[in-house]
């Protein structure tokens, strides 16, 4: 998924570079060039380090070309080259390409769960909610399907906050990062079961004893909602130890 948007990032800035020979600038330069980022609207590290990776190989090409030209004309020169917007087409782009990344990356691990092995989940999961209900010869089914939902609520609950005593917060923004609005997305699923479920019974007058195929439904409806949340949740995992080996430096501590 980064892969993917980094690779669209690199498209849209090889419209302004070519490719050239990596020469090193200063610690100090470099630090310039993530200082000047920020100062032109770019907040996050992540995207401010691979601009900041362009801006320096353009810098130290035109340093080459014309040996008399200093850093700062320079990267005046290097930044003119992305027009009167600046960086803000470099920024919608890597947000549309991450909003689009992230959704394929949570639907491929939903589709994840009817597939094998996890299919096995799927099927344990809509088979326990499914026959809980005879086995413990509940009679007030209406009870026990309102049950079930909120039971799909708070297990995204759960995992939302599993998001904050298990994944150690950035101490540097990052865009990939900030798109998942730690967890929300999340507990925002989960938190629709109950809503979804007296919308559909109380809704649409749906007597939910009146045949075995409605009580099928409705359970697998509860388990929809179970999966949905947990292939956020596994989306949102593997992202985060993505951006870990990707960008070491925004997880140290601050001071």
């Amino acid at each position: 998924m980064l892969k993917n948007s980094s690779t669209r990032l690199r498209k849209t800035l090889t419209q302004f570079f070519l490719p050239i020979k990596t020469i090193m600038l200063t610690d100090q330069e470099i630090q310039y060039l993530y200082d000047f980022c920020e100062r032109k609207g770019v907040r996050f590290y992540d995207l401010q380090s691979e601009l900041v990776d362009h801006l320096s190989e353009a810098i130290a090409e035109k340093q080459k070309i014309n040996v008399e030209m200093t850093f700062e004309d320079a990267l005046m020169h290097t930044y003119k080259e992305f027009g009167i917007t600046g960086f803000s087409r470099v920024i919608a782009d890597r947000e549309n390409a991450l909003w689009k990344s992230n959704r394929r990356a949570h639907w491929a691990h939903f589709k994840s769960y009817f597939t094998y092995p996890k299919l096995l989940i799927t099927a344990l999961i809509v088979l326990v909610l499914n026959m809980s209900a005879f086995i413990l010869e509940i009679e007030d089914l209406k009870m026990y399907y309102s049950a079930i939902t909120v039971l799909a609520g708070l297990w995204g609950l759960l995992l939302w906050i599993s998001t904050f005593k298990s994944f150690k917060k950035p101490s540097k923004k990052l865009m990939v990062f900030d798109h998942y609005k730690n967890g929300f997305n999340i507990w925002g699923i989960a938190i629709q079961a109950p809503n979804l479920y007296f919308f559909i019974l109380r809704g649409w007058n749906i007597d939910p004893g009146y045949s075995l195929i409605q009580h099928i439904l409705l359970c697998c409806f509860a388990a929809i909602i179970i999966i949905t949340s947990q292939a956020e949740y596994d989306a949102y995992k593997k992202t985060y130890f993505n951006l870990r080996k990707q960008y070491p430096l925004a997880f140290t501590s601050r001071g």
